[in-house]
């Protein structure tokens, strides 16, 4: 499933066609590789790895369309690992979270580009606070784990006798704050990604 900065938008302002495009993106794929292996699923023994992400947990400003699509694909796991576990068919999700891919450079440039191509009035009101999120992700994933760390995870996961339901992987700082009530979690995030306090924007 492709990510970029270009699918990074303000929650109020998703563009209708993405809003609906990203969970079905997210899903279509896993759902019709699960369909198809199903038959042989319901005769035989396996094992099934799904990669979502942690941002399910640690939902960043400006990622909702992308993180409901991957929250789907939790939801999916965790689906599956119920219904296949008549027939000795393990579901395992995997949530990584800061990987240092190599892209970050290149959601820089997108982040940009989709800014410059907005309408004047989400510049206005987003501009700032969206660039200081960018420029804290691209910090956060170039100090992240390399892709192998992803790798040794779903190897791991494979080869287990007695899989968790649930790996998390790579760099885990949002799995602390994961826990967190909403509230506090709101307030920690304002502080990592450097959003203006509540109200302060009011006119």
């Amino acid at each position: 499933m492709r990510e970029s900065a270009e699918d990074l938008f303000p929650a109020d302002r998703v563009p209708g066609e993405v809003d609906l495009r990203w969970p079905a993106a997210g899903l279509s794929g896993c759902e019709l590789a699960e369909g198809a292996v199903r038959p042989a699923c319901c005769g035989a023994r396996g094992r099934i790895v799904i990669i979502s992400t942690i941002g399910a947990r640690f939902n960043p400003p400006f990622a909702g369309a992308l993180d409901a699509a991957k929250a789907a694909l939790t939801a999916l796991a965790d689906a599956l690992r119920q219904e296949l576990t008549t027939w000795d068919v393990q579901v395992v999700l995997i949530e990584p979270a800061s990987i240092n891919s190599g892209a970050a450079d290149k959601v820089a440039r997108d982040a940009a580009a989709a800014m410059a191509a907005a309408p004047a009035q989400g510049r206005t009101l987003y501009e700032d606070t969206f660039a200081k999120m960018i420029a804290v992700m691209q910090r956060r994933e170039g100090g992240g784990s390399r892709p192998d760390v992803v790798a040794a995870t779903i190897i791991r996961a494979l080869a287990s006798s007695r899989p968790r339901s649930v790996y998390l992987t790579g760099g885990l700082t949002a799995a602390g704050y994961s826990q967190l009530p909403a509230l506090v979690l709101d307030r920690a995030r304002r502080r990592v990604f450097r959003l203006p306090p509540p109200g302060s924007l009011a006119s």
